[in-house]
C-alpha cells in the first residue's frame, strides 16, 4: 500500500511571541489556555508552568510582545507538572478555575484582576488558593470533566506513577484505584459522551473504563498497597482496543461529520499512527499512518457537532486533520513545540490562534498563513518498494566502482623509484668463538634504483 500526505508546507505567520524564564524546562502539560480570570467577554490567556515551579499567566492583547502581557509570575516551590482550566469549585457553577498538579499535590486557584492604571496595560493577576489535596503517591498526569454526568463541575482523575487512579470531586478526595495491566503510565482522557476513562496502558492497548463501575467497585475508599495484588479491587475495562504502538495523547472527538448525537469518538495520537475508534465498542474506524513523529497534538471545534485535530511534529511543523483524517493544512511552527494549543475565543479579536511551546519556553502565537518557509521543509513519501529496480541499480554501481578501480586507462607514472634489499640466510663472522648477543650482527644491502627522466 501507498502512503500518501498530499501537503504543501507554508510557514505560520509568528503574531506574538516571548521567551518564559531562563533555563527553565517544559512538557506537554505544562501549558493551557482559556478566560482562567473570568473576564466578561474577554479573550484567552495562556498559562504556563515550569518543572522549576514557576506559574505564569499572559494576555497578548497585540502584536508583539510587551513587559505589560506578563499578567503574573509566581514560584509555587515546586515542579508544575501540568495545568488545567475548568469548573474546579463548589462555589460557583460558571466560573472557571485553575486547577495545578505537582508531584505530592494538586492545587486549585482563582485567578482575579488587580486594578492598575491603563497606561501600564491594565492591572495584574492575583492567585488566592481555593484548596488543595496532598497525594500520597508521585503523580504523572490529570484529566477533569463533569464525572458520572454532574451538573456544572468538573472533577479531577489523577494517576499516579505507580498505577493508581485518584478522583477527586473539588473539594473532597473522593476514591482511588489501582489499574490493571499496569507498568508505565500513559495518556489518558475522559469522555463525557459515554462517562469514561480512556487510556493507553503499557500494553499498547487502548483501555476504557466506565465512571460507574470504577466508581462503584471502589466503595469510597483510598486504594492501599494490598490492593495491587487483589483483583476485586482492580476495575475491569468496559472494552480494549489492541494499537500495537504506544500513544501520545488520546482525545473525545467528534470527528465524522454523519455523527449521531448520542455517538462518541476517540482519537488516539501515536507514535506512528493515528487511530480513530468508535467509543462505544472500541472499533477502529479507520487509522491514517505517519511520516513524522509526533510530539503533542490537541482536538478543537470547528462547529459544535465535528472537531479537528491538530498535531505539532518533531520536525517543528504543525499539521491540521479535518474529516475523514484528511490533511487540511499543514505549516512550519517558528520551533519544535511539545505544546500546542488552539486559542478558540480569539485574541485581539481574532478566533483560531495557535499557541505553541517548545521545552526550553519559547511561547508563540501564531496563525496559518501562506508565506513562503525561509528553508525548504521535505517532506518524506512512503512509497512501495521495488526490489528489481533496485537490484539492476545495484548492478550497475558495482560496474562503475570496477570500472574505476581497475587496470583499464590507468596510465603509468612517468618517473619511478624502486627498493630492493638482500638479507643473508647466516650471521656476520666476527672472528669471536664464543659469540654472545651483544657481539652478532647481521649485514643487509639495500638497493635502490631509479628511472625517469633526469
Amino acid at each position: 500500500q501507498r502512503f500518501e500526505e498530499a501537503m504543501s508546507l507554508f510557514k505560520v505567520r509568528e503574531w506574538w511571541s516571548t521567551q518564559c524564564g531562563d533555563s527553565e524546562e517544559f512538557d506537554g502539560g505544562c501549558m493551557a489556555v482559556g478566560n482562567v480570570d473570568n473576564e466578561p467577554g474577554g479573550p484567552m490567556k495562556i498559562v504556563v508552568g515550569s518543572f522549576s515551579g514557576i506559574l505564569r499567566i499572559y494576555r497578548p492583547s497585540q502584536r508583539d510582545y510587551r513587559a505589560e502581557d506578563l499578567k503574573l509570575e509566581q514560584s509555587l516551590g515546586s515542579p508544575i507538572i501540568q495545568v488545567e482550566i475548568g469548573i474546579f469549585s463548589s462555589l460557583s457553577q460558571k466560573d472557571l478555575q485553575l486547577a495545578v498538579l505537582h508531584p505530592k499535590r494538586l492545587s486549585v486557584f482563582s485567578v482575579s484582576v488587580i486594578p492598575g492604571e491603563e497606561s501600564s496595560g491594565g492591572g495584574g493577576y492575583q492567585l488566592s488558593l481555593l484548596y488543595k489535596h496532598n497525594l500520597e503517591r508521585s503523580a504523572y498526569n490529570f484529566t477533569y470533566g463533569p464525572f458520572g454526568r454532574v451538573q456544572g463541575k468538573d472533577y479531577i482523575a489523577v494517576q499516579s506513577l505507580d498505577g493508581e487512579l485518584c478522583v477527586i470531586e473539588q473539594e473532597n478526595m473522593a476514591f482511588s484505584k489501582f489499574l490493571p495491566n499496569f507498568l508505565v503510565p500513559g495518556p489518558i482522557c475522559y469522555s463525557p459522551a459515554i462517562d469514561s476513562f480512556v487510556t493507553v496502558n503499557s500494553q499498547m492497548e487502548c483501555e476504557c473504563y466506565k465512571f460507574g463501575p470504577f466508581a462503584s467497585t471502589a466503595g469510597g475508599l483510598l486504594a492501599t498497597n494490598e490492593d495491587r495484588t487483589k483483583d476485586s479491587r482492580r476495575p475491569r475495562p468496559e472494552w480494549t482496543a489492541n494499537l500495537g504502538e504506544s500513544a501520545v495523547a488520546v482525545y473525545p472527538a467528534r470527528h465524522s461529520a454523519g455523527l449521531g448525537r448520542d455517538e462518541a469518538e476517540l482519537i488516539v495520537v501515536g507514535e506512528n499512527t493515528i487511530f480513530w475508534l468508535a467509543a462505544d465498542a472500541g472499533r477502529i474506524r479507520s487509522q491514517k499512518r505517519l511520516d513524522y513523529f509526533p510530539t503533542c497534538a490537541h482536538v478543537y471545534s470547528v462547529t459544535d457537532a465535528t472537531h479537528n485535530l491538530l498535531v505539532g511534529t518533531g520536525a517543528g511543523n504543525a499539521v491540521v486533520y479535518g474529516g475523514d483524517l484528511k490533511v487540511a493544512w499543514a505549516a512550519v511552527l517558528p520551533a519544535e513545540p511539545v505544546a500546542i494549543r488552539v486559542m478558540t475565543a480569539g485574541v485581539a479579536k481574532v478566533r483560531g490562534m495557535i499557541a505553541s511551546m517548545t521545552d526550553r519556553g519559547q511561547l508563540s502565537v501564531s496563525f496559518l498563513g501562506t508565506e513562503a518557509p525561509s528553508q525548504v521543509v521535505a517532506v518524506s513519501e512512503r512509497i512501495e518498494l521495488n526490489y528489481d529496480q533496485m537490484d539492476e541499480e545495484h548492478r550497475r554501481l558495482l560496474g562503475v566502482i570496477r570500472d574505476a578501480t581497475g587496470d583499464k586507462g590507468v596510465q603509468r607514472a612517468s618517473e619511478r623509484l624502486t627498493l630492493r634489499i638482500n638479507v643473508p640466510s647466516s650471521l656476520d663472522d666476527n672472528g669471536h668463538t664464543a659469540a654472545t648477543w651483544e657481539s652478532m650482527s647481521i649485514t643487509a644491502k639495500l638497493y635502490v634504483a631509479y628511472t625517469g627522466s633526469d
